[in-house]
């Protein structure tokens, strides 16, 4: 049994890498140390944001007034974000949704945002 839930594992994590490969657009080789914090706002991210904001390095957002993440995480800090995603986010696009998140999904998703910062090309 415990074999069993061990290769259920292994294949979940290796199903999870490969869509996140896919989500920012890099190759397995590019993927640098992810950790479970960053790992769990991607999910958040796709979840919440993905409709509008590029979540990925080489993505552009769907929605033209919506920055990128890797805008966001390399122009301004991200503790900027930190009490806005608290009580509620009402800047950004004017059709934005209003957000409220745990301090458990912040820190993972400022955790995705910083990684995708230190992620993005030099121009």
């Amino acid at each position: 049994m415990a074999m069993h839930f061990n290769l259920l594992r292994c294949f979940l994590l290796i199903l999870f890498a490969l869509n996140y490969t896919n989500l920012v657009g890099t190759s397995s080789a590019e993927v640098q140390v992810f950790s479970d914090t960053a790992k769990a706002g991607t999910l958040i991210a796709k979840k919440y944001c993905s409709k509008c904001h590029a979540i990925g390095n080489k993505q552009t957002s769907p929605h033209k007034s919506a920055p990128s993440f890797v805008d966001l995480s390399t122009k301004w800090p991200l503790s900027y974000l930190e009490e806005a995603l608290a009580e509620g986010i009402t800047v950004g696009h004017p059709d934005m949704p209003e957000f409220k998140f745990t301090p458990t999904e912040i820190e993972s998703l400022l955790s995705f945002m910083q990684w995708l910062g230190d992620q993005k090309e030099p121009r």
